[in-house]
């Protein structure tokens, strides 16, 4: 590969990887009086789906937060710097498919602090095809420095991987090493070491800019360096005059 070709790929990984950490939130699961090393962390995907705000991630990381009010009472669910209870704020949920979608008011667009992500082409997306490459964004625990509590400073993480077989639509992507780094990439962990807070990230296919939403992380296989995705094909978005905020 030439220089100029080095370096035009260089670029489209960075603006690619820029656009989805555009999209992408910071989920803090924790209890405000206590240490933030405590606390889970995971990420969510920022909507927007005709006029209506929402956010998307994995249905564990609000079980998450569930077990956590369970354990450890009081706790709280901050998406950025908006505090919210999720299981007020679900729309649509699918645990077998491991989906959650989360409404946002327009009144508290500011405190996500984020843009939204907007459907390109076909929506939900269609799965991807095996072999295809795509790309992987995430707030991973093992990058997070704990401030006091309730604060922390997360670092996004971005890779890029290969789809394997589909199962109903979700699938997984074997993460790829040896291609051309983005500016973060210092931040991957080795293989077989657990990154922790990737779930419910963007995995969006790479090709032509914009890039389409695939689905958000489900789960990372450390053994077998893959990642588990959840598939936008199985959300279903009811309509928001039936949804009652707080």
């Amino acid at each position: 590969m030439s220089q100029a070709d080095r370096d035009r790929h260089i670029a489209y990984y960075d603006r690619t990887a820029r656009a989805a950490y555009s999209h992408c939130c910071s989920i803090l699961i924790g209890c405000p009086h206590r240490p933030s090393a405590e606390a889970n962390n995971a990420t969510g995907v920022f909507l927007q789906l005709d006029r209506d705000h929402y956010v998307l991630t994995a249905q564990h990381v609000v079980d998450g937060f569930v077990k956590k009010v369970t354990e450890d009472w009081p706790a709280h669910f901050q998406v950025n710097n908006l505090v919210l209870n999720p299981l007020r704020r679900v729309v649509f949920s699918d645990p077998h498919n491991d989906l959650a979608l989360l409404a946002i008011d327009s009144s508290e667009v500011g405190e996500i602090g984020k843009t939204p992500y907007r459907p390109v082409g076909e929506w939900p997306t269609a799965p991807p095809k095996e072999g295809a490459f795509v790309q992987l964004t995430g707030f991973a625990k093992a990058n997070r420095i704990n401030g006091d509590s309730g604060r922390v400073e997360n670092f996004s993480l971005h890779m890029a991987g290969y789809v394997m077989p589909q199962h109903s639509g979700n699938f997984g992507v074997r993460i790829e090493r040896d291609g051309i780094p983005t500016e973060n990439v210092d931040l991957a962990v080795p293989p077989g070491k657990s990154l922790g807070g990737m779930s419910g990230g963007p995995v969006m296919l790479l090709g032509p800019e914009p890039l389409p939403l695939l689905g958000v992380i489900s789960e990372m296989s450390g053994m077998m360096d893959t990642v588990f995705v959840s598939s936008v094909t199985h959300l279903r978005i009811p309509p928001r005059s039936t949804v009652s905020l707080p």
